[in-house]
């Protein structure tokens, strides 16, 4: 089983034996995944397992390719031990932002919405947890925490208003699942298929395509708690009914049988 299609290492792998390989690409619609050396890697492998329907729907209707086995297997999420703890009784007065603090995650359109709402007197704060060269710019309106362990940051995703993620490629998303996991909800930019469609699926939250929907949605949120807290709720199920590890395990297995029958 390999990942992800970047990797030269899993180049090598289909390669030397394409039969043997299960590719688990992480696709994301992005220069690389046109390159014709992706295209030969997916239709060569023995079978190819998704993180989503999105993605998958990108290299079959998109780059129209035909693959030799192919299914939607999800990804794999730890049971958070804020499950295990009481639920954060508020207020929940702030956004969290939680991975790699790069530009390629759309991070400097976030900074710029929250900045633009905090300076025109809105009600926002937005706590980032991360490393990486785009930091939060220094402005009353960010709560720059950095790298923190795994159990503040999954204190952090039940005690925030909602977990945004701004990306515009992604195959998954697990700080989604963390959130959801804490029963708190996602933003999500409406550009992006696969963690719209997490929304869409889950009931889990909502999405922006630009600035006076995001504030629309910080607003919504604020006003009303019971809903969102609604909304987290139905990602938290989500997230166990789907991508818990013996849900993935199972589907795995599952799909090696069936392709292995056919």
């Amino acid at each position: 089983v390999a990942l992800p299609y970047a990797s030269p290492l899993v180049h090598y792998a289909a390669w030397a034996a394409p039969v043997r390989v299960v590719l688990w690409p992480c696709l994301h619609d992005e220069p690389y995944a046109y390159m014709e050396p992706v295209r030969l890697l997916l239709e060569s492998v023995w079978g190819v397992m998704f993180l989503s329907p999105e993605e998958k729907d990108l290299p079959v209707r998109c780059f129209g390719l035909c693959l030799r086995h192919a299914a939607i297997l999800g990804g794999g999420v730890t049971r958070s031990a804020v499950l295990e703890t009481p639920q954060w009784a508020g207020p929940f007065d702030a956004l969290l932002y939680t991975g790699r603090l790069e530009d390629g995650k759309n991070l400097s359109l976030l900074y710029n919405y929250v900045q633009r709402y905090a300076d025109e007197g809105g009600n926002i704060r937005l706590i980032v947890l991360g490393q990486g060269p785009l930091a939060p710019p220094r402005h009353q309106a960010f709560e720059y925490r950095g790298f923190v362990s795994d159990q503040d940051k999954l204190t952090a995703c039940a005690s925030t208003l909602a977990l945004c993620q701004p990306s515009l490629n992604e195959s998954f998303s697990i700080s989604m699942m963390e959130a959801w996991l804490a029963a708190r909800p996602v933003l999500v930019h409406g550009d992006c298929a696969v963690t719209r469609g997490h929304v869409r699926r889950s009931q889990g939250g909502l999405w922006f395509q630009d600035y006076d929907e995001f504030v629309g949605a910080v607003q919504w949120l604020q006003a009303n708690p019971a809903l969102a807290a609604r909304m987290g709720q139905n990602g938290q199920q989500y997230v166990l009914r789907n991508y818990s590890w013996p849900a993935v395990v199972n589907r795995f297995e599952g799909l090696i049988r069936r392709w292995q029958e056919a």
